[in-house]
């Protein structure tokens, strides 16, 4: 039960692309791939991510046939596995969605529509559990296969099923994350019914979260995934996960999250214990005015020094369920000095210390699920 938990590979795709060096380079730089859906904004992944999963998916051309997002996680699961040098078969998966093989779903159904009859295959390719069956028939590992969607917390829950998995000593290596490729105008029009899509006026990017003086909401759909290897060895180890946390908050809106987030400052506090010093936080921030204000309302209520903030949505932009696993990734790319990262305009947060050390990590969805997770470096 004492034994430390580590995160030893990961892997992302995303609009800031799928190669370490290209990621950190447009991290460094905030740099990031906008497009647009009928005129509203989303972030999709670049070409050099559309690239590399293009090559391999010619290389497993049966694949072609699943939805893109689960052709995202097995991209990213396919290459943890491969820098972990995982050689048992004894290994879980536990890797989430919260909208799941939406671009299929939504193309099946419009087939339904036209024809009166559903293509062969549209219940077993549009179902969420055939993201990590996917993953652990392509990686040929017999372990407990996990796939869920808690709306944006999906990720951090995969962390916290691994942390109490190898805690329990069932398992000592599981595969997690998140994954999700829903830009879509339906998609697009259940946001804007909740009057939270984009309405930046900024020149660049479509999300802003913490954008000072902000009275506009900001949320803009991206599409990404990212899993990592967790385990109770430390050797290659890029990062400890020293604590996590959930509530869901029976009290709130089904938007998931009140005024004061109370949600996330349970979540946060049971992540973070005895905890003396967290240096970042990388906030669940959507960049909607309610959203980024409760979170900061809950940050304040439970760290008597306030930590460097920080949000990947000005150049991911919400990804969903794949969210918090994106948000993991920046974090072992932080505690690893791989990159700086920074806001391209103002937003009256703390600065950034130059020796970050410890990272918590936010997520909170709809249905007021929140979860946090506590990252130390090695």
């Amino acid at each position: 039960m004492s034994a430390k938990i580590y995160i030893n590979a990961s892997s992302a795709i995303s609009a800031l692309g799928n190669d370490l060096d290209s990621i950190v380079n447009n991290i460094n730089q905030n740099n990031t791939t906008l497009s647009s859906i009928d005129k509203h904004p989303v972030y999709n992944l670049n070409k050099d991510a559309e690239s590399a999963l293009n090559v391999f998916l010619n290389k497993h051309t049966k694949y072609k046939k699943l939805d893109k997002t689960v052709q995202l996680s097995m991209l990213t699961a396919h290459q943890v596995f491969i820098e972990a040098g995982i050689i048992s078969d004894h290994v879980g998966i536990n890797i989430g969605s919260s909208r799941g093989a939406t671009e299929k779903w939504e193309d099946d159904y419009q087939y339904f529509e036209n024809k009166g009859k559903t293509r062969l295959l549209t219940s077993p390719l549009t179902t969420l559990g055939n993201i990590s069956s996917n993953v652990a028939k392509h990686l040929e590992v017999q372990g407990p296969c996990i796939s869920h969607s808690i709306t944006c917390s999906t990720s951090l829950q995969a962390f916290a099923n691994a942390y109490a998995w190898i805690k329990a000593d069932l398992l000592d290596t599981l595969i997690v994350g998140g994954t999700e490729a829903a830009n879509s105008l339906f998609t697009i029009k259940q946001m804007e019914a909740l009057k939270i899509y984009s309405k930046s006026n900024h020149p660049k990017y479509a999300s802003t979260p913490f954008i000072a003086n902000n009275k506009l909401n900001t949320m803009t759909l991206g599409e990404g995934a990212a899993s990592f290897v967790v385990s109770n060895k430390k050797k290659n180890a890029i990062a400890e996960i020293a604590g996590i946390g959930y509530q869901v908050d029976t009290a709130s809106s089904l938007t998931g999250i009140p005024d004061d987030g109370e949600n996330l400052y349970k979540s946060m506090q049971m992540a973070v214990k005895e905890q003396e010093k967290v240096d970042l936080i990388i906030c669940h921030a959507p960049g909607t005015v309610k959203g980024d204000a409760a979170e900061l309302n809950a940050i304040d209520r439970l760290f008597k020094q306030i930590p460097a903030l920080y949000s990947t949505k000005h150049i991911t932009g919400h990804t969903l369920g794949a969210s918090g696993a994106l948000s993991a990734y920046f974090a072992t790319l932080i505690l690893n000095n791989k990159v700086n990262v920074s806001f391209p305009y103002e937003t009256r947060l703390p600065k950034l210390p130059s020796n970050i050390k410890s990272v918590l990590i936010n997520a909170v969805g709809f249905g007021g699920n929140a979860s946090s997770i506590l990252l130390k470096s090695i």
